[in-house]
């Protein structure tokens, strides 16, 4: 599992964090990974997590700065070619 975090993070009291996995077809390439590194330049993307054997991706995102389609829309303009979202982050 690959993990990217926000450079310079640190916690804020005034955000909500939510975490929405989604699920993606193939596997992704290197173009795909680096837009997923410039995915932090976006406010609101905190943390994601990629499973490529499970096909999923975990992205921690500040609610009170976007929501789940709108990380969703932000993934597909990345390139990265998610289905639907999956099953709730435990």
């Amino acid at each position: 599992m690959r993990e990217s975090r926000s450079a310079g993070e640190e916690h804020d009291r005034s955000m909500t964090a939510v975490v929405a996995v989604f699920q993606f077809q193939g596997r992704l390439g290197m173009r795909q990974a680096q837009n997923l590194g410039e995915s932090f330049t976006h406010l609101g993307i905190r943390k994601i997590q990629v499973n490529e054997s499970a096909g999923t991706m975990a992205v921690e995102y500040d609610a009170t700065r976007m929501d789940q389609p709108g990380v969703a829309a932000l993934l597909r303009r990345l390139g990265i070619p998610i289905t639907e979202p999956a099953a709730p982050a435990p």
